[in-house]
């Protein structure tokens, strides 16, 4: 069962299950400036960094707010002892997945609240829509940037949602 830490409006979210520990796993990682940096969390040669390319649109207030509210009860584990696992994506709004290497476990941190009304999803959508462009041009636009960009169909998606809120809103003022 997930569970909030400490402040309900944030993303921050711990997983007590956890099929085998850190610890029983075999990490091998390269220091630098004091950091571990895994090179494969499970052993089987596979590099969670190696998909963390490019830049990414984060909130910063909320993503160091949530670092702050890291704190396993009864370990006192905090940041420095999580390991990143994964990146998941849903258009440019990231989600981290870090297990911890002291108590195993599991959090995850979003890149932005969920709680906006208009998501970064919806903004980048609605601002290449006011200046005239579409897919083709967000596609250049975040190749340039070095940034992952949403696949077309959210894209589509998402374009239609904006449409038919701001069609809402314009029958609401009739």
């Amino acid at each position: 069962m997930n569970e909030h830490l400490n402040d309900s409006s944030s993303s921050v979210l711990i997983f007590p299950e956890f099929e085998t520990p850190i610890n029983d796993r075999a990490v091998s990682g390269e220091v630098s400036n004091n950091l571990t940096l895994p090179s494969s969390s499970y052993g089987d040669g596979s590099d969670p960094w190696k998909n963390l390319e490019g830049r990414r649109i984060v909130n910063m207030r909320h993503i160091f707010n949530s670092i702050q509210l890291i704190n396993h009860k009864g370990f006192e584990c905090s940041f420095r002892d999580l390991e990143f696992l994964k990146e998941g994506r849903k258009g440019f709004i990231s989600t981290f997945y870090f297990a911890c290497k002291i108590c195993g476990t599991k959090v995850t941190i979003d890149s932005e609240k969920d709680d906006n009304d208009i998501n970064i999803n919806m903004a980048i959508v609605s601002s290449i829509v006011n200046i005239g462009q579409g897919y083709s041009q967000l596609e250049e636009l975040t190749a340039t940037l070095n940034m992952p960009n949403m696949s077309n169909r959210m894209y589509q998606e998402t374009h239609t949602n904006i449409f038919n809120h701001f069609n809402d809103i314009a029958w609401k003022e009739m």
